[in-house]
């Protein structure tokens, strides 16, 4: 497992998703930082934090939904870094 801010590509083969399927999560990412749900710093560089793509991975269609965004549970970047250190054993 790398860092926590990865490149396009690194997402794509460790999440088994094609390239266009990354950069539409991507662009639901730079939605959600213009809405204040993620910080600017969730894209630096290119590069994507793990646990916010994580996070949009999850809810990105509940997200989507003007509605269904309602009942979204805040974005708790602790909890996804524990699980994914409990998977991953980092």
């Amino acid at each position: 497992m790398q860092g926590d801010y990865l490149k396009k590509s690194q997402l794509a083969k460790e999440y088994g998703l094609c390239r266009q399927t990354i950069y539409k999560i991507v662009d639901g990412i730079q939605e959600q930082i213009g809405k204040g749900r993620y910080s600017r710093y969730a894209i630096a560089d290119g590069l994507v934090n793990r646990y916010v793509f994580i996070d949009y991975l999850t809810y990105g269609k509940m997200l989507r939904d003007k509605n269904m965004s309602k009942c979204v549970p805040a974005f708790r970047p602790s909890e996804i870094m524990e699980l994914v250190r409990e998977n991953y054993g980092r």
